[in-house]
Formats: structure tokens, sequence, C-alpha cells
């Protein structure tokens, strides 16, 4: 139903679980120490906003990962289609999506892969109420992951991967950690609001580049037609009779 070349994710159902989502995968690519990692977000309180994986199971050469279905879409249909939220629901979103981080770091989990279409609307069965969902964990080998990393920033695959990270793993060496985890989230709330990615680029090189400050202020932000219509009258007065002062010899 849904994925790309080394995985797909069918919806699934029988007697013990109901309605899950199956991601198959060949065995190959599979991470078993990762899918280990995973396991900490099992133990204790579950986390209420975090996408619950079941089961693992290999068939032949595939492994079958069962896991909570988020019956709602994810984050990126709400972007592709520039859908205007409420200041109440982004808030709850914003504030879901970081409580589901903030309990997940706390268990010592770091996601790594935040991004739109790892973010799901669920409605719980019975109830009247949205959550908010994470779910995308990469339990793709390591040097799998290297792989696709190096084919990205090549740019043989979409950057859209790229776009939702942090900096400094798009500059430097590729390590997340919570902070790294947070920047993503930043970056889908910033979709949310503005329905494009908060850094504007094309290739991997655009995306490494950094501005200085006098290059940020020659933004058109800053510099836009816009801007005059902003400035309010009373501001053009001080400035003009700033500058009057000025011509004037007097202190300012």
């Amino acid at each position: 139903m849904a994925g790309f070349k080394r995985y797909m994710i069918f919806l699934v159902h029988n007697v013990q679980t109901g309605l899950v989502a199956a991601k198959v995968m060949e065995s190959a690519d599979f991470d078993n120490e990762r899918w280990n990692k995973i396991g900490i977000l099992q133990e204790g309180e579950p986390i209420p906003f975090v996408v619950k994986y079941i089961a693992q199971k290999q068939v032949e050469q595939r492994e079958i990962i069962l896991m909570d279905f988020a019956n709602m879409e994810s984050l990126d249909c709400i972007i592709e289609r520039n859908q205007d939220l409420s200041p109440g629901t982004l808030r709850a979103i914003a504030k879901q999506l970081f409580e589901g981080l903030r309990l997940m770091h706390s268990k010592g989990f770091v996601h790594g892969n935040i991004r739109s279409k790892n973010v799901f609307l669920h409605n719980p069965h019975g109830s009247n109420r949205v959550i908010v969902k994470i779910a995308g964990f990469d339990m793709v080998k390591p040097e799998k992951r290297q792989y696709r990393e190096m084919k990205s920033k090549a740019g043989i695959v979409s950057l859209e991967r790229q776009l939702s990270k942090a900096p400094e793993q798009v500059i430097r060496d590729g390590k997340v950690d919570a902070k790294t985890d947070i920047w993503s989230a930043g970056v889908v709330l910033f979709q949310l609001v503005g329905f494009e990615y908060l850094i504007k680029a094309t290739t991997v090189p655009e995306l490494q580049t950094r501005f200085t400050a006098e290059q940020a202020l020659q933004h058109h932000y800053f510099t836009g037609p816009q801007v005059q219509l902003e400035i309010s009258t009373e501001a053009k007065q001080v400035a003009s009779s700033a500058l009057q002062a000025q011509q004037n010899g007097d202190a300012i």
C-alpha cells in the first residue's frame, strides 16, 4: 500500500491484534540492533504519541514487523493541500509532538528521522479525539543508511530527507541526538504554517551554505516592498527626526 523499493506497508487484521500495519522488508536490510533499541519504547508506561511496535518475524528472506495502525493521514498530506489549521490545532499538534519526543528521549532513544510524512494523526477507537502518532523509525542497517545518505547528498535521490534535518547532520558527520530531533520537529511545524521548508534548497551544497549577517540583511524579508508598508507612521517620524538631528550636528 505504501513505501519505496526496500519495504512495503500493508493493512492487516487478525483476531488477536485487530487492525494493524505490517511493514515488510528484506532481511538483508533489517537492523536487528535497531529493533532491540526500539523495544526500549515498549517498556514501562506506553507513550501515547508514538506508534507501538507489536512484533517482528522473519519469513523466508523477509522481515514482517507489526505495529499500530494510525487511522488518519500524515502531516505531509495537510501540507501538500496548503490546509490552514487553527491556532488551537497547531498548538495541540506541536505539544503532542514535543511530548512524544520528550518521553522518547527520556528513555534514551533518538528517532533521527522526524519529518512530516512520519508524523500521523490518529482517532482512538470510540473517542472524539485526534492525537499525534510518531512513526517512521528507520530499521535499515547502518551501512544501508549510509549508502542512502550518500545517494541523497549526491542528488541521486530526493533531497526531501535532507531538508528536514538539522544543519549539523547535513554539514558534519550525520550523527543524531535529542536536539536534532527537536530541530526536525520544528521544520515540520514550520511547514504546517508556511507550507514550505524552513531552508529553501535544491541541492545539498545549497543546503550546506551558511549566510553571513550582511547576506541575511539583504533577504527580501528585510528589503521587499511589504517592509515599507509595515513601517508605522510613528516609526517614520522618529527616523526622520533622528536624521534631521544628525544633519544639524546634534547628538543622537
